[in-house]
């Protein structure tokens, strides 16, 4: 039976609103746990400010509210203060709710930590709704100095666009962008550039921000017999226009505007419709003097932006640290605080002395070794990795594919071994030679290719680290640290909290992706 247009129009109509409700009812959800979790910060923050709760009545009330609700999550010591500093920074939530709630509660956290300017919080969230961001890409965008960079492009759009098309323009660019994905490479061209761009697509378009849609590379346009070609093409949905990208690997000279206008008088005539608005020039620049780009942009008709780029590991420009102190500045401080405080921190150190003369804490007793680190080997590391791997293999039947790698870390992280292998493992354990250089072990998990979420199938990586010290050993667990002299072993609770913990971090992202 053929279908008719009515029939096909239906159909996509009942599976939008069907999508709908379902986005509802997960912002719903997310409301409700944002509420729940304000409203105990709330009355933590308040018994804290006006009964005087310390940290062990926090600790005390996490215990007591896990035994309570054993199938619970997120009741840890550690999670209720975040509560507590959630209320403490949102006193107006039901005002806020609306925005809020859309985020997820581990993004909060991130901006929590790394915002501490309320209107600035606001930004971040609002951009994170607007974009989906990922936990990992919202963090990058904080670090970047997103707010800071967003609208920085040196542009001819208010005499060259109509209001309010200038103000969204002018906001969808930045400068510099920060491809923190690209490190550089000594005689890069503009090619490899370009390249190494369109191969990190994903994460280019990221970086450009919401509404970009990439079109073409190298888009043939002739002119009189002459062929010329734009690199970028882009389409922007919000804007309606073609976006052309021009890469220069060094800094912006004034005929690039010109050329850039001739690109796009041509592009417009052979590719804009009707339907579509003027085309818009984007000179991506490794450097722009302001005051050459705006005398070159003046008279030009076309609408044209100038940004520069950064590569990894590239620092930021130096307007989006000025709140810092330079290195001089910290110095004279710090020999000012030395010379101020010689007398008192001689009669401290006495003090320290005689507090410490009489101390019940354990004492360092042995040093880092071969012979200690494979002890450590025999009685820790196997004893809690063969019954994590018997707890892990309850995933693998939720994806196609699965790997548990041991990345040992030798001195300086000059010389990294994988061991993809639980026999391997227990091999390379068995050969004291092993534990000459040995300075940590990394552990990592990955599930690759979610089977029930079918053609948005997803993957999972976690992971812990042993960092190995001269005098003490480390469990490090996302936020958590366990520290250890050498001639204690951990006891069995806190191997099960390690293994049970891990476990947790696995379902959360699997639940998170879903």
């Amino acid at each position: 039976m053929q279908l008719d247009k009515q029939y096909i129009d239906t159909l996509e109509n009942i599976k939008e609103k069907i999508r709908q409700a379902q986005y509802k009812a997960v912002i719903a959800v997310n409301s409700q746990l944002l509420e729940l979790y304000w409203e105990i910060g709330n009355i933590i923050h308040t018994r804290e400010t006006e009964e005087g709760w310390g940290a062990k009545v926090v600790e005390l009330l996490s215990k007591d509210l896990r035994n309570e609700f054993p199938g619970k999550r997120g009741y840890s010591s550690r999670n209720l203060r975040y509560m507590r500093d959630f209320a403490k920074e949102y006193p107006d939530f039901s005002i806020l709710q609306p925005v809020v709630a859309k985020l997820p509660w581990a993004h909060h956290l991130i901006i929590l930590q790394k915002v501490k300017d309320f209107n600035l919080r606001q930004f971040y969230i609002q951009k994170a709704v607007e974009n989906s961001w990922s936990k990992s890409v919202l963090q990058i965008q904080i670090e970047s100095q997103l707010h800071q960079r967003l609208g920085n492009a040196i542009t001819n759009f208010k005499t060259t666009l109509t209001s309010p098309d200038s103000d969204l323009a002018k906001e969808t660019f930045k400068s510099p962008y920060v491809f923190n994905f690209l490190s550089i490479e000594e005689k890069m061209k503009e090619r490899d550039f370009e390249n190494a761009l369109l191969k990190n697509i994903t994460k280019f378009l990221l970086e450009l921000g919401s509404g970009f849609a990439f079109v073409m590379q190298q888009a043939p346009i002739d002119v009189d017999d002459d062929e010329f070609f734009p690199d970028l093409i882009f389409y922007h949905i919000h804007l309606r226009r073609y976006i052309v990208i021009d890469l220069k690997m060094h800094d912006f000279k004034p005929e690039f505007a010109g050329k850039m206008s001739f690109y796009l008088s041509v592009f417009d005539d052979q590719w804009k419709t009707e339907n579509d608005n003027p085309s818009i020039g984007l000179l991506l620049c490794k450097g722009a003097k302001k005051i050459i780009a705006e005398y070159a942009l003046r008279h030009i008709t076309q609408p044209i932006g100038v940004s520069t780029f950064l590569f990894k590991d590239e620092p930021l420009p130096e307007e989006f640290k000025n709140d810092l102190p330079s290195i001089e500045e910290l110095e004279t401080e710090i020999k000012y605080v030395i010379e101020e405080q010689k007398n008192w921190v001689d009669k401290k150190i006495e003090a320290l002395k005689e507090q410490t003369k009489n101390s019940k804490k354990e004492q360092i007793q042995i040093s880092r070794s071969p012979e200690v680190l494979k002890d450590l080997f025999h009685s820790f590391i196997l004893p809690i990795f063969e019954p994590l791997l018997k707890e892990l293999s309850k995933f693998n039947e939720l994806f196609i594919e699965h790997k548990f790698i041991w990345h040992i870390q030798n001195s300086n992280n000059s010389k990294t071994e994988s061991l993809e292998s639980l026999a391997d493992f227990i091999s390379f354990g068995n050969k004291l030679e092993n534990f000459n250089h040995l300075r940590g072990v990394i552990f990592h998990a990955a599930f690759k290719t979610y089977k029930a979420a079918g053609l948005n199938f997803f993957s999972i990586g976690e992971g812990f680290e042993l960092k190995l010290n001269e005098y003490f050993y480390e469990i490090k667990l996302n936020e958590i640290k366990i520290t250890k002299l050498y001639h204690q072993l951990l006891n069995n609770e806190e191997t099960n909290f390690i293994k049970e913990e891990f476990i947790k971090i696995i379902i959360s992202e699997i639940e998170n992706r879903i």
